[in-house]
């Protein structure tokens, strides 16, 4: 199975560099849509937008319609989940009015399960033990397959920036991995918010 990942395209209409990163983003999709071979699935591992905003949706559901592969999409911290949900439930694989963008694709050889881990309150994850349990529950759900996760906020220490813990407290980031090494199917994490 082919996964292709994106991430971090910040779109936003009011900043001077509002079109290169439409541009940029279009760039992206028309790049992956070249692959061969071609991707089983794109997701985007969040930050879609910069600002929340659903005219920035908007844009965002306009270019990746383009993708020639299903695209999930998951938040990262400058996303809004309301705004999110509102612009990408008409795929059908979310639910409006949800707390947290947590959910499994299950149609594929390996099993995709999307992790929320936006923080309404700082630019930095959260991961809270309500999440941990759905996430646990995603993973115990199905155990013929293995499992690939998707979160915004890498479950690990990045030595490059002003901070390696890119959650608000260690006890956030820990929580995530011991969750994700719960059941020992996961075969693959990705994650975006380090650029």
């Amino acid at each position: 199975m082919i996964i292709a990942q994106i991430s971090d395209t910040h779109i936003a209409l009011d900043t001077p560099d509002a079109d290169r990163r439409m541009r940029d983003f279009e760039n992206t999709i028309a790049d992956v849509n070249a692959l061969d071979p071609a991707p089983d699935v794109i997701v985007h591992t969040g930050d879609i937008v910069h600002n929340g905003r659903p005219e920035e949706y908007a844009e965002a559901v306009r270019i990746l319609a383009k993708a020639r592969a299903p695209v999930y999409v998951i938040p990262g911290n400058k996303d809004e989940r309301a705004n999110l949900l509102a612009a990408f439930s008409p795929r059908g694989y979310l639910r409006p009015g949800s707390d947290f963008v947590q959910y499994s694709v299950e149609d594929y050889p390996v099993r995709l399960i999307a992790v929320d881990t936006l923080n309404t309150a700082s630019n930095k994850g959260d991961f809270c033990p309500e999440r941990a349990k759905r996430l646990i529950d995603l993973i115990d759900a199905e155990a013929t397959k293995p499992v690939a996760v998707f979160a915004h906020h890498p479950p690990f220490d990045v030595p490059v920036g002003p901070d390696p813990n890119n959650f608000e407290t260690p006890e956030m980031m820990a929580r995530l991995r011991e969750a994700l090494q719960h059941s020992g199917r996961v075969a693959a994490v990705f994650s975006g918010h380090v650029h």
